[in-house]
């Protein structure tokens, strides 16, 4: 019989194409830069260009003075359980949906909605450290995905193509990463690859069959929107590019009380009956695996307590799992210790190559 294998994927498994800590704190104001030119280029209203400015200003400075936007999410989630008031964990919330949709998309620097990038490319040093930001926004995906499906896709007895049953993929990016890697290959629209990939905890869908293979696993939701009416993806990574119409769904989604537009975030820790769902679940694939490979997840302190969760119940397994860990040499010792503190019960092996996604011996 075939090993089952567990992924665990943290933010350095998207690192190629989007940002972390720093990187995303700069990355961040460039979207709000785009974003305002948008509206002052669309002629939007006064009051819109104001609430726009200020939600900025102030996201950004938050940004700048807490570690990293996770860690500013959680303390956002923790004052609105002591006071009751959620509109400024819902604002960010909000906001990291439409930057990761942006991150992601394809920006073509020739379309006039984007001379904000185009002329800033064009125009400047090509040495400047803002040139080189810009151009890292124009990088939307991370090739490792590529290589990592190719490596394990099979096709089913529909003639489609699937993960093979052994392999679930736990992820705590709210990106789209493996989604578009999985459109090169099947070549279908988003919606369509979400259900071929049977992702689960995607904008808080329950489970709709408690014996059905979920192949991807999402702790934190989705960054991005859906329409409320049809349930569908704003944008589909197949066909489409940052336009006027995408930035108009951000200034919908984005300044307006009552929109069409559901954000599909939800951090694991925030205790709601779809995140205990879905920590049930990878509780469970966890627990039936015969090997673990985390990649890119560092073991946060804010996120320990799910970590326990999901990996509750191994104490009374027979120490027999295999536990593959892979990051890079100048974080790996750390990372490794995070994980051994937590679970000393469980060797890991240790690899530092991360140009390509570990595929165990063992597969």
């Amino acid at each position: 019989m075939s090993k089952k294998i567990v992924y665990l994927l943290g933010a350095g498994a998207s690192a190629n194409a989007l940002p972390v800590v720093d990187a995303l704190k700069k990355r961040f104001s460039i979207f709000c830069d785009h974003f305002q030119e948008h509206l002052k280029t669309s002629g939007a209203s006064d009051e819109k260009f104001t609430t726009a400015f200020k939600n900025q200003v102030k996201l950004n400075f938050s940004l700048e003075n807490h570690y990293t936007i996770d860690t500013y999410a959680r303390k956002l989630y923790l004052q609105s359980q002591l006071t009751g008031d959620t509109a400024p964990y819902e604002l960010l919330k909000k906001y990291l949906a439409a930057f990761f949709t942006y991150e992601q998309i394809n920006i073509d620097r020739h379309l006039p909605c984007n001379h904000y990038i185009k002329d800033n490319l064009n125009s400047s040093d090509t040495s400047s450290p803002k040139v080189a930001l810009l151009i890292k926004v124009l990088q939307n995906f991370d090739y490792r995905y590529d290589s990592f499906l190719a490596s394990l896709l099979q096709i089913n007895s529909r003639i489609e193509i699937q993960l093979p049953d052994e392999i679930s993929i736990v992820s705590w990016n709210y990106d789209y990463q493996i989604e578009k890697a999985f459109i090169n290959f099947s070549n279908r629209n988003l919606d369509v690859a979400q259900n071929m990939l049977n992702v689960f905890g995607d904008f808080n869908r329950k489970i709709t069959s408690s014996n059905k293979n979920y192949s991807l696993i999402k702790l934190n939701g989705t960054a991005g929107f859906i329409d409320i009416q049809t349930g569908n993806n704003i944008v589909d990574f197949k066909s489409d590019t940052l336009t006027k119409e995408i930035f108009e769904v951000f200034e919908d989604a984005l300044l307006l009380r009552r929109n069409k537009y559901h954000n599909g975030v939800r951090f694991a820790w925030e205790n709601e009956s779809i995140s205990k769902e879905a920590i049930a679940m990878a509780n469970k694939k966890i627990k039936e695996a015969d090997i673990i490979v985390v990649i890119g997840y560092s073991f946060p302190y804010f996120n320990r307590g799910v970590d326990r969760q999901l990996f509750s119940g191994l104490e009374n397994i027979a120490p027999n799992k295999k536990i593959y860990l892979q990051a890079p040499v100048d974080a790996i010792e750390s990372i490794g210790n995070r994980f051994k503190a937590i679970f000393s019960k469980y060797e890991i092996e240790k690899h530092i190559e991360v140009d390509q996604f570990l595929i165990p011996n063992e597969f």
